[in-house]
């Protein structure tokens, strides 16, 4: 029996409802489902945290009878992009905003840095105004490496990363295609979708998101459809700037 034949016989089981089918089958595709997601997050432990969350929770391929097609009734957008790195950084630095430990240790860091500066209109030079302004300089650039260095120097490092991605929307759920693999999932993978100015980031949990850009769109009406899919399905929220394409939410 060759491989497609027995991937035929394991999506038999899986739809005759036998779990022994889904995990057999789950794991035959777990490398390239990994390989997948490391392609659109750029980093290896969230990747891999993301794969073992949709296997517990089914979201991606379970019941394989609600997660196959992509060719049913009602409209499908479909967007062929190239992730910029610009657009990975702006990512990175609106999920950080959104998380409330970067805030408290950025205000950590502040403090810090004032009461340094105060210790020095005290006179301590060398005594609690070293170790507030090393405290301090420390936290403010370990923030500042994460949110503004990090996504940049994974981005180059990550040749998949920087590979063409087709991205297919439906009521039925969305596909992810890059050139060597391939994923589906219903839209309850999805927590929320975040609209800036200029990207959509789709989030699975606060680490995990897929980077959708605007000008990915061909014209304002895909784009509207688009969001009319997202309002039916999941939560649509607008951060940031108003929408540097002028697309319309017929909400």
């Amino acid at each position: 029996m060759d491989m497609s034949d027995l991937d035929q016989n394991l999506v038999a089981r899986c739809l005759a409802g036998e779990e022994d089918g889904f995990s057999e089958l789950f794991q035959r595709h777990q490398s390239k489902s990994l390989r997948t997601r490391i392609a659109l997050v750029g980093d290896l432990a969230t990747a891999e945290e993301a794969l073992q969350e949709c296997s517990a929770r089914g979201n991606v391929t379970h019941p394989l009878k609600e997660a196959r097609p992509m060719d049913t009734v009602g409209p499908s957008i479909t967007v062929r992009f190239v992730l910029r790195e610009d657009e990975i950084a702006s990512a990175y630095r609106t999920l950080s905003l959104k998380r409330p430990l970067f805030w408290v240790v950025s205000l950590i860091g502040v403090y810090f840095l004032v009461q340094g500066t105060l210790d020095l209109r005290g006179g301590d030079v060398l005594g609690n105004a070293s170790l507030h302004f090393a405290g301090g300089l420390f936290l403010v650039g370990m923030i500042a490496t994460l949110v503004f260095i990090y996504p940049r120097w994974q981005f180059r490092r990550n040749a998949r990363a920087r590979g063409e991605q087709s991205h297919e929307f439906s009521d039925e759920g969305f596909e992810v295609s890059l050139s060597d693999s391939r994923s589906v999932a219903k839209w309850t993978f999805y927590q929320q979708v975040i609209a800036t100015g200029d990207l959509y980031l789709m989030l699975h949990n606060n680490r995990l998101c897929n980077i959708l850009p605007r000008r990915a769109f061909a014209n304002l009406a895909d784009e509207a459809a688009f969001r009319e899919i997202l309002h039916r399905h999941t939560k649509l929220r607008t951060v940031g700037a108003a929408d540097s394409r002028k697309a319309t939410d017929t909400r």
